[in-house]
């Protein structure tokens, strides 16, 4: 199966602490791939790398065959790689429905029916289109940032951290748009603390740690490792 990304022993610092060491990954077309860790394990850190807000310091990082590690992000977003980050960052002073435009910005192409499909996945969003999306509530702003992400039309998610803050039944909304992206063949990275909800979606799993890959594997199998359900999954 062709990889649609793949990381080649990237490593990436913050000054002189290395926060990723020679770490390696791939994602197939269409498959979910889940990295869980502990806070500090470079999760985030590995995201904005592939997503070019961040330079790797060495490796190789590449999308569809080509080398985007030197890529500036408004190119990799272009080439269809589309990140939710953590902590959401909405733009607070625009309405609901300037935030979806935004995540469309370099598109040329008509817009609309994004639009209502993000209305149509998450109705309060259509509700509150015209309302700043600084007075949503969280799992509002969640539902915002992941509709912003799709309007780019990504052939590739990034979700970084998507159940932080939220509610148990909102969790459970997120993960079942998740599952539902996933089941239409879009390729996603998903990097989540809830180890349970991210390997009820994932078809692989990587185990990062102080900025390692520790243990990787298909999610069924990890889910019966000593160390997942000890660790992670409080078994």
């Amino acid at each position: 199966m062709e990889h649609v990304l793949s990381v080649e022993q990237v490593s990436a610092a913050y000054g002189s602490i290395r926060a990723l060491k020679e770490v390696s990954l791939h994602v197939d077309r269409g498959e979910c791939v889940a990295i869980i860790g502990a806070n500090g394990a470079g999760k985030s850190t590995l995201m904005k790398v592939i997503s070019g807000l961040l330079p790797a310091s060495s490796g190789t990082i590449r999308y569809e065959g080509s080398d985007i590690t030197k890529w500036p992000t408004h190119k990799i977003v272009a080439a269809g790689i589309a990140q939710v980050p953590e902590g959401r960052q909405v733009f607070s002073e625009l309405s609901v429905l300037d935030n979806l435009k935004m995540g469309a910005y370099q598109r040329k192409d008509d817009i609309q029916p994004e639009i209502d499909t993000a209305f149509q996945t998450f109705p309060i969003l259509e509700k509150r289109m015209h309302q700043m999306a600084g007075s949503l509530s969280g799992g509002e702003q969640q539902m915002l940032a992941m509709s912003r992400a799709l309007m780019s039309k990504p052939k590739l998610l990034l979700l970084d951290e998507p159940s932080m803050g939220l509610s148990p039944l909102l969790v459970k909304t997120v993960f079942d748009t998740v599952r539902r992206l996933h089941e239409s063949g879009l390729s996603i990275v998903l990097v989540e603390q809830n180890a349970r909800m991210a390997l009820s979606v994932a078809d692989r799993l990587y185990v990062l740690a102080t900025g390692q890959i520790e243990l990787e594997g298909n999610a069924e199998e990890l889910q019966q490792d000593p160390r997942v359900r000890d660790i992670y999954l409080g078994i």
